[in-house]
């Protein structure tokens, strides 16, 4: 088992760049369904406060795609949820938090994060890429510490 500690919005943020990255910049299809199966439930899971948001607004989306409410109403609900989303970010948004990965699926999470072109557009800023980039960088070197 990898341990991953660092802050929980810097995992949202790699939740919301995976999910949304299409399967064809995915090199095999096993990757696929290591991250939909393994990767994308354990950074849900760590960053709850902020997908409960995301989840809001395609709700509201699908609400106004179906014609069930108007685009006013709308407006509305998704202001309300950029104020929750807004406020759990400066109350937990800077919280420390371990996600545990299986040893292979840590790989390939790490593996995504270095590739040319992921990473570097995971995040907003440099400063926040090393940071991560360095969160990594501690969880493997334990493992070589342990050989």
């Amino acid at each position: 088992m990898k341990i991953l500690k660092t802050k929980r919005i810097f995992l949202y943020s790699v939740y919301r760049a995976l999910r949304e990255t299409p399967p064809k910049e995915f090199p095999t299809t096993e990757e696929i369904k290591v991250t939909i199966d393994n990767i994308l439930p354990a950074l849900k899971e760590v960053s709850i406060g902020f997908t409960k948001a995301l989840d809001g607004v395609d709700e509201v989306n699908r609400e106004v795609r179906k014609k069930k409410i108007t685009d006013k109403v709308a407006t509305e609900k998704r202001e309300k949820l950029a104020n929750q989303f807004n406020e759990y970010n400066d109350e937990h948004g800077e919280d420390i938090v371990s996600i545990e990965f299986e040893d292979e699926h840590f790989k390939v999470f790490q593996e995504q994060f270095d590739r040319q072109g992921w990473g570097q557009t995971f995040l907003n800023s440099i400063e926040d890429y090393n940071e991560l980039s360095t969160a990594f960088e501690e969880v493997s070197s334990e493992k070589k510490k342990e050989k």
